[in-house]
This record gives C-alpha cells, sequence and structure tokens, in this order.
C-alpha cells in the first residue's frame, strides 16, 4: 500500500488547492513541480495535505539542482518576474472587472486570474523543505566540517536572511498609517498588502481588522520595532559576514545567499496568493451571486471546473452539494489527473488511504528540525485558524507559558507568536517563516514535525528542547 506523508496544513480554499494541484501538470518541468501522487483531505475547511513516498522523492532528487549555484540565481530571477507579472495582471484583471459583464466575459476574467495565480504556486514549490532539502544538507555539512559540534549556532546565523524584507515595508506604510488613520488610508494599505488578509471575504470584515490593528500599537512602539529590526541586520550581516571570512568557502557562501533568497522569494510568492479572496473581491462577490451562494463557499467549496460549468451551462453546486463538500471533501492527485470526492466517498477514502499513514495518538517524542535553539516548556495552543480577525480573538486569551503549535506560521500570526514561549510546525525548513520570526523574537522552535497537530491536543504539557530539533510530552 502507498504510504504518505504529511506535507502542510491549514484553512485553505478548495479552490486554491486545486490551482496549486494544477500546478503539478501545467508546469511539471519546473523544480519541484515532479509529484507524482498526493492528496489533500478536509474537514470543514481544514485541509490536511499528503505526499506520497515517492513524490517526495522525486521533489528531493529535483532539489539536488540547487547545487548548482547558476541553477539558483535561474532560480530566485524566475520568483521575482513571477511575483512581477503576477501583480501586473492582477491589476488588469481587478480594473478590467465589471457587474455587467456576460457569463462568458466573466469566465474569461476568471481564467485570466487563474494563470498568473498558477505560476506563482509553482514557483512557491521550490522553498518546500523537501526540494530544499539537498542545499540545507549541504550546507549543513559544510558549516559542521568547519566549526565541528557547535555548528548549529553559525547555519542558523548563515540562514537568516539580512534584506529588510515585504515585512517590513509593510510595517513602514503601516506605520505612516498610524500617524494618519483615513479610512481611504486603509483601503489602499489593504489592498498593497492583502498577505495580511487570508480568508478575509468581505471589506466590512477587513476594515474591522486593520481597525483593530491600529488600535492595537502607537507610532512609538512600531517606530522602536522598524529601529530594532534595520539593526538586527546589520549586525546579521557582520555576523554573516565574519563567518564566511573565517570558512573561506565560496560554496558555503553561495549556498548560504540562496537559502536567504529562497526565505525571501517564499514570502513575496506568498503574498501574491495570501490575500487573492480580498484582493479579487468584487470578481467573486459578483460569480458568487450568479451561484446563489456565499463568497466562503465559493472560495473554499468550488473548484475551477465548477466555475466554468456555472459561467457556461448556469449549473451551480446545490445546498445539499455544498452541505456535504463542507463536511468532508479529498482531492487526489495521481499521474497527471485531478478527481474531487466528497461525502461518505471521501471519507471511505480518508480511511483507507491515509490513515494507514497516521502517527500514532500515544507518540510521546516528535522529531523535526531546529529553526531557533533553545529549551522551553509550557502547554500547547493548537491554531487552524489564518483569518487575522479569529487570530486577534485567539491572541486576546493566550496565557504565560504557551507552546504555539500549528501546520504553518503566516505574517498574520505575528499578534500570536509575541506572546508564546515557544512554537512547532509541521511544515518549514531552515528559512521558513516561523524560523525567521522566533530568531528575532529568541523563541525556541523546532520546524518540519510532519505530525504534531495530530499527535498534540490543546493543553498538552511539553517540553520543546529545540536544540536536538524534537518536542515532548510531558506526563
Amino acid at each position: 500500500m502507498t504510504k504518505y506523508r504529511l506535507a502542510w496544513t491549514g484553512e485553505q480554499p478548495l479552490l486554491k488547492n486545486y490551482i496549486q494541484t494544477e500546478r503539478h501538470i501545467i508546469h511539471g518541468n519546473m523544480v519541484g513541480n515532479n509529484a507524482t501522487e498526493f492528496l489533500i483531505w478536509s474537514k470543514k475547511g481544514y485541509v490536511e495535505t499528503y505526499f506520497s513516498e515517492e513524490s517526495i522523492k522525486l521533489m528531493d532528487e529535483s532539489g539536488e539542482q540547487f547545487l548548482n549555484h547558476g541553477f539558483t540565481r535561474q532560480t530566485i530571477e524566475g520568483t521575482h518576474e513571477a511575483v512581477r507579472n503576477f501583480w501586473r495582471e492582477f491589476k488588469k484583471v481587478r480594473t478590467d472587472f465589471k457587474k455587467n459583464l456576460s457569463d462568458k466575459e466573466l469566465l474569461k476574467l476568471f481564467k485570466r486570474f487563474c494563470i498568473p495565480y498558477r505560476k506563482v504556486m509553482a514557483n512557491f514549490v521550490y522553498s518546500r523543505e523537501e526540494v530544499m532539502a539537498p542545499a540545507e544538507q549541504r550546507l549543513a555539512k559544510l558549516v559542521k566540517e568547519k566549526f565541528g559540534s557547535s555548528y548549529k549556532e553559525q547555519l542558523i546565523t548563515l540562514t537568516t536572511p539580512t534584506m529588510l524584507d515585504l515585512l517590513y515595508r509593510e510595517k513602514k506604510d503601516f506605520l505612516a498609517l498610524l500617524k494618519n488613520p483615513t479610512e481611504e488610508g486603509m483601503k489602499e494599505h489593504m489592498l498593497k498588502y492583502p498577505l495580511m488578509l487570508f480568508n478575509i471575504e468581505s471589506e466590512e470584515l477587513a476594515m474591522k481588522t486593520m481597525r483593530t490593528r491600529l488600535a492595537a500599537q502607537t507610532v512609538e512602539e512600531v517606530e522602536q520595532e522598524l529601529t530594532e529590526t534595520e539593526n538586527e541586520k546589520e549586525a546579521l550581516k557582520k555576523k554573516q559576514q565574519a563567518i564566511l571570512k573565517e570558512a573561506g568557502s565560496k560554496e558555503m557562501e553561495e549556498l548560504s545567499w540562496f537559502i536567504q533568497q529562497a526565505s525571501n522569494g517564499r514570502l513575496e510568492l506568498k503574498s501574491c496568493w495570501g490575500g487573492t479572496g480580498y484582493y479579487l473581491l468584487p470578481l467573486f462577490e459578483e460569480i458568487a451571486r450568479r451561484a446563489k451562494a456565499s463568497i466562503r463557499n465559493l472560495l473554499m467549496l468550488y473548484t475551477p471546473p465548477d466555475i466554468e460549468r456555472l459561467l457556461t451551462e448556469g449549473q451551480a453546486l446545490t445546498v445539499e452539494e455544498l452541505e456535504t463538500r463542507n463536511k468532508a471533501y479529498l482531492l487526489q492527485y495521481k499521474d497527471g489527473k485531478i478527481i474531487v470526492l466528497d461525502g461518505g466517498e471521501a471519507e471511505c477514502f480518508h480511511k483507507e488511504r491515509i490513515v494507514p499513514s497516521l502517527p500514532s495518538k500515544d507518540t510521546v517524542e516528535i522529531k523535526g528540525m531546529t529553526a531557533c535553539l533553545g529549551k522551553v516548556k509550557g502547554k500547547v495552543m493548537k491554531v487552524k485558524v489564518e483569518s487575522l480577525d479569529e487570530i486577534q480573538k485567539i491572541a486576546a486569551s493566550i496565557k504565560p507559558g504557551t507552546i504555539l503549535v500549528t501546520g504553518m506560521t503566516n505574517p498574520n500570526m505575528m499578534v500570536l507568536v509575541k506572546k508564546v514561549v515557544g512554537i512547532v510546525t509541521d511544515e518549514g525548513g531552515m528559512a521558513c517563516h516561523a524560523a525567521i520570526v522566533s530568531r528575532e523574537l529568541g523563541i525556541p522552535c523546532v520546524v518540519s514535525c510532519r505530525c504534531a497537530m495530530q499527535v498534540l491536543e490543546d493543553g498538552d504539557l511539553v517540553e520543546v528542547d529545540a536544540d536536538n530539533a524534537v518536542v515532548r510530552k510531558i506526563e
């Protein structure tokens, strides 16, 4: 029987999951897009994605190309081009939308949206840990050979980006908005940085979320954060220069550069698809109106073929079909084909194919990858939501000594990250978002655990031993 391994989890739309699956068909020649089989299992909007062991092996092998510095430079340049093209096309789609478009014209506009969206998702794959593994492992080997048993500290330093990234730019613009919080200014900011609006599906909720965020910080606090970031980045550059000078290894320097650039590129790519529902809200509102469905149901439960049937044949998903799919669905990609099962059929497939690969609930020790050194004990708080509105509510109830356990962290989770003593994620590599922010805040962090969300429960007392990349349940 095929064995599967957890790849990522999160509260994610089926529309996104379907389009990102298509990347393996349309952009299969791009590094990392060579998976032969994976499954996306969803219960009430929360998805778990599993790659077959064969696919993981193939993705890892494709990542060996990153040991060639010329190829890494081409990949980074391709990322920047994909991001530029994405925003160029998305702005056109938003501008070209009109409520009085015919069904045929609306479908054409929707398909225009899918093309750059699919391309950025295809670029995003290379930054996954399955594909980055050869480069990360090679760098770790070089650093260990040079610095011995204490190498982890140098490795963490070399894989932490020194550039002032998208989040810095957003915070700088947020500071200007904080000084002059007009409604027009808030709308402009949200359209410029929709990444902060994961799963926000109405203008009203977006404005409410922004007002809450504005009320939570002062000008002085944000100015101090910006200054601290600038100073930390400068200090980090000097540390990296000293390590690389001592090592005297051109290969170490090139791999360090690539992993940092991949981390930054991952964030830029995530900013493209992260807030799509909000950025193109007028388009999705109109499609949802013609489907007689809510925006949430359209994004969370419709596939591109469903939308095409709606706009060519007038055939919308029924209330019963939506309820069944919301209860459970399973998307399977295998050998270039995509199928979607829902309801009982999906649950049967899950029981027969996925459950045998799941870890035992009796598991007391989880192994992952060190992201930020340190040891800490605390109680688990699992976070499955990705909407900033819901995250803000959770943040208000966090107790001292909390360990954040989640599929992966996103920029809109910073309000949580700043209040916890440890971070555990199922996804991520040396330079994922959780790794970077945990280092900035000095929080012990273990990533790439694969089963933390399944094995741990809210309130469990655990030790996060990031020095040894282990998370242990404490009886």
